[in-house]
């Protein structure tokens, strides 16, 4: 046999060995990453647990809930943005005395009710509010 001969069979083995690894990464990282999808879905779901009970305690005497027909606040999350509704529902005596157009507009829409939100959660609660309301 000659050298050349050898080389090319080496070659060809080496490529068909990293073709065949490549592809077992491939579906490996395809299984990671739907493992990974799987457990956020699950992390969402309990923040939209934890964020239920958190409304149902601090939201529900002034806004429905998301079972009932008139739920006003289906889509808030699209409409203002994530930031803007958790700067909202924690800070909305400092947009107001900034003159936030839309904090404004929201407030005079209902009628310059006597209510603020100003609640005092930290991160997590925030999260959780903001998945149960998606």
């Amino acid at each position: 046999m000659s050298k050349s001969f050898t080389h090319t069979k080496l070659v060809i083995i080496f490529l068909c060995l990293h073709c065949l690894l490549s592809c077992k990464q491939s579906k490996n990282k395809e299984v990671e990453i739907q493992e990974i999808k799987i457990r956020i879905d699950s992390l969402n779901k309990s923040y939209s647990t934890k964020g239920e009970k958190i409304f149902l305690d601090s939201c529900s005497s002034c806004h429905r809930t998301k079972r009932k027909t008139d739920y006003l606040l289906r889509g808030i999350l699209q409409s203002l943005g994530e930031p803007y509704v958790k700067l909202y529902i924690t800070k909305q005596d400092s947009l107001i005395q900034s003159k936030n157009k839309l904090t404004l507009a929201i407030k005079e829409e209902y009628g310059n009710m006597g209510n603020s939100h100003n609640f005092k959660f930290d991160d997590e609660q925030l999260k959780s509010i903001t998945e149960y309301l998606k």
